[in-house]
């Protein structure tokens, strides 16, 4: 034990704490004196445990308050043409009227936030700034998708195509 001891800096002031701490518990001390050592070393302990579980719990709330705080849309902000993206999925399918595609529009502001109550065509985005519609169609042909909001429409564009090849 010594040898382990001689290895830890006497600087950090442990060494001299822990030889003590040894020596009353390996020693023929009254049970008072090693009990006590006992005790004060698992209140040491536990004030360490305290402390790494409230900054645990601190850190969660701040992750959990930061996402919630980013996750809403914006109804403030001005429309970004240019942050707004459509996109389909999937891009091709059956041409037999029942096979759908879904035509997924996000409109966003100027800091890139979802701005609900929007109109694009035919629905209104939701809480997060997204419209969606499903699509399908007897003839096979490729078909480029606008989505327009208001007056404007958006520069970014998705092509889908129905086929009968696509038919099982």
């Amino acid at each position: 034990m010594d040898s382990v001891n001689s290895k830890i800096p006497q600087s950090l002031g442990v060494e001299s704490n822990l030889n003590e701490n040894m020596r009353a518990l390996k020693t023929n001390v009254n049970k008072d004196q090693r009990e006590e050592v006992v005790r004060r070393e698992f209140g040491r302990l536990w004030g360490v445990v305290f402390i790494i579980v409230f900054i645990l719990l601190i850190g969660i709330a701040a992750v959990r308050f930061t996402i919630s705080n980013t996750t809403r849309a914006s109804v403030s902000g001005n429309l970004s043409l240019d942050n707004s993206y459509v996109f389909a999925s999937p891009l091709s399918t059956c041409s037999d009227g029942i096979s759908r595609v879904r035509i997924t529009v996000f409109i966003l502001d100027e800091g890139g936030f979802g701005m609900s109550g929007q109109s694009v065509d035919l629905a209104v985005t939701d809480s997060v700034g997204k419209a969606y519609f499903d699509i399908s169609s007897t003839t096979a042909n490729k078909y480029k998708i606008e989505a327009k909001v208001g007056n404007r429409v958006l520069p970014q564009n998705v092509s889908v195509g129905f086929s009968k090849e696509n038919c099982l």
